[in-house]
Parts: C-alpha cells; sequence; structure tokens
C-alpha cells in the first residue's frame, strides 16, 4: 500500500512537471511565432527593397548605355568632321554673336558741378541802371 502512494505522489509531481513544462513550452512557442512573424515581415521589407534596387539598377544601366551610345557618336561625328576638315571637303562656318559692350558715359565736366550763379545779382553788378 504504501509503494502504490508513493507511486502515486511521483506520479503527481511527474505530472505537475510535465505540466510546468508543457506550459513553459506553450509560452516559449508563443514567443518562436512572435519573433518568427516580425522576421517574416522584415524578411519581404528587405525583398521589396532589393527589388526596388533592381528596378533602379536597370534603369540606370539602361540610361548609362543610351549615355554611353550618344557619347561615343559625338566622338565619331567629331572625327569625321576632324578628317572632312584636313581633307579640304567641308567648311566650317563660325556664327557668333558679341554682346554690345557698356559704355559709361565719362563724369560731366567741373563747371557743370557747381551750384547754378545767381544771374540778376551778376547782372545787378554788370548793369548799372541810373534813375536819372
Amino acid at each position: 500500500m504504501k509503494r502504490n502512494v508513493l507511486l502515486i505522489i511521483v506520479a503527481g509531481v511527474m505530472g505537475l512537471l510535465l505540466i510546468f513544462k508543457f506550459d513553459a513550452l506553450l509560452t516559449e512557442n508563443s514567443q518562436l511565432k512572435g519573433d518568427n512573424l516580425a522576421l517574416k515581415k522584415s524578411v519581404i521589407s528587405h525583398q521589396d527593397a532589393i527589388e526596388h534596387y533592381q528596378e533602379e539598377l536597370a534603369r540606370l544601366s539602361e540610361l548609362d548605355k543610351q549615355h554611353t551610345k550618344a557619347l561615343t557618336d559625338a566622338k565619331n561625328d567629331i572625327s569625321r568632321l576632324n578628317d572632312e576638315l584636313r581633307n579640304n571637303t567641308k567648311r566650317v562656318y563660325i556664327k557668333a554673336d558679341c554682346p554690345n559692350p557698356i559704355i559709361t558715359p565719362p563724369p560731366p565736366p567741373a563747371w557743370v558741378m557747381q551750384p547754378p550763379h545767381d544771374l540778376p545779382k551778376q547782372l545787378n553788378k554788370i548793369i548799372y541802371v541810373s534813375s536819372k
């Protein structure tokens, strides 16, 4: 009988330990699910960023090809024109517009800068009118 009681107590303790362990595992599982969800969101955002960068890289690559082609064409045109000029098969005409020079008038003479004379006073000094 003592042995059965002891087995029941041991089984009860083992059952409690299993329940606590199961609860700990459920808590850890829940936490790991939350972490997994956060990591999935992070991976999705990183994948979106990578796709965006790949699209931008493709666009820039295409733009680089266009500019490189335009640069090569311009260099070829310059070489062709230089060859034609050296062979005297073409002439170069330069059309230039020169801006009008800004002309500032010279400063006025010193006598213009003096205050005007009081002419009636000056005339009274020169001309004497007699009252006779």
